[in-house]
């Protein structure tokens, strides 16, 4: 299940699925139509195939898969209408998980109700959650980590050393990174091509130390040979790991992103150009990295001479 979406069960806490268990559990103590269940199950796979068919990504797919069929099993045999999608999300409201995981839940049902012909819409408070802040150290202390293992699996520290230097050089999504081929890098004209959301391809230059990395780790590999042949879970699971034992906080593979772009505003890159690097849609979206760069920053800012002082003196 998708960590990002439907929540798996981690450090003991309890998740969507744990409470649609109890709920189910609860319900089924009456009667339950159990040729309604039939049919619902059957309307989610032929709705799932119409995804697959659509050549969306399979992590999209797979997200949408989970968090629909944690509806059905809490339906319990109901019918599939918009007043119980909206009484599924105000159930998990009440069991206190966060605005982000009630709209992915949303961004899941509406286009299955729509699918369906039911009309689904439902207003969110604009979140102004703001991505934690990482330094260099921090990133450094990870690959610190990779470069002193020294178990049984250290043949995998060039392989991990990389992915954390392409991770944090290109800024690139989860999904991206998994799905970068030998092809995509231009050795020539030192980039890289990433195929973003919605099939949206964009360039990155790939910076020295990355490439020199590069150079090394695809020798003998063939042009369609993915870099990171892995499943999403096992890089949260890698990079999560490095990171707890390097005592940095709050870090997932998410975060070298945040990282990346923070690192280029604090550099003074234009804004429009992380965008380009980020391949965000809106502006918007990349300006929210104005707004979490470390307060040593402002400080140096406030300690600039004050041009007004004396300002009322004849000159």
């Amino acid at each position: 299940m998708t960590k990002s979406y439907c929540k798996v069960r981690q450090r003991g806490k309890p998740q969507v699925l744990d409470y649609v268990i109890i709920h189910r559990g609860q319900r089924l103590s009456g009667r339950v139509d159990s040729l309604a269940e039939a049919e619902a199950t059957a309307t989610l796979r032929a709705y799932i195939g119409e995804l697959e068919a659509a050549q969306l990504h399979p992590s999209t797919v797979d997200k949408y898969h989970h968090c629909l069929k944690a509806y059905q099993d809490w339906l319990c045999g109901e019918p599939i209408s918009a007043q119980s999608a909206k009484a599924f999300l105000n159930y998990l409201r009440q069991k206190d998980f966060s605005s982000s995981t009630l709209r992915a839940y949303y961004h899941a049902l509406r286009p299955f109700l729509a699918y369906l012909g039911i009309p689904l819409q439902i207003k969110f408070k604009k979140q102004h959650r703001l991505p934690a802040y990482h330094s260099p150290s921090e990133v450094k202390a990870i690959l610190d980590v990779i470069r002193q293992r020294d178990d049984a699996w250290n043949k995998l520290k060039q392989r991990d050393v990389v992915m954390v230097l392409t991770l944090a050089y290109t800024g690139v999504r989860r999904a991206e990174l998994l799905s970068l081929t030998v092809r995509d890098i231009n050795f020539r004209d030192r980039m890289v091509r990433v195929l973003g959301k919605g099939d949206k391809e964009r360039v990155i230059p790939i910076a020295p130390v990355l490439f020199t990395a590069l150079q090394d780790y695809t020798k003998g590999m063939q042009p369609g040979d993915r870099l990171f042949p892995m499943q999403p879970r096992r890089l949260w699971a890698i990079i999560s790991r490095y990171a707890n034992k390097a005592g940095v906080e709050n870090f997932h593979p998410h975060s070298f992103r945040h990282y990346f772009a923070t690192q280029l505003v604090e550099g003074g890159t234009f804004l429009k150009v992380v965008q380009e690097l980020l391949g965000h849609a809106s502006i918007e979206t990349t300006a929210v990295y104005l707004d979490i760069l470390p307060k040593h920053l402002s400080n140096a800012v406030s300690s600039l001479p004050d041009l007004t002082e004396g300002n009322n003196e004849r000159a």
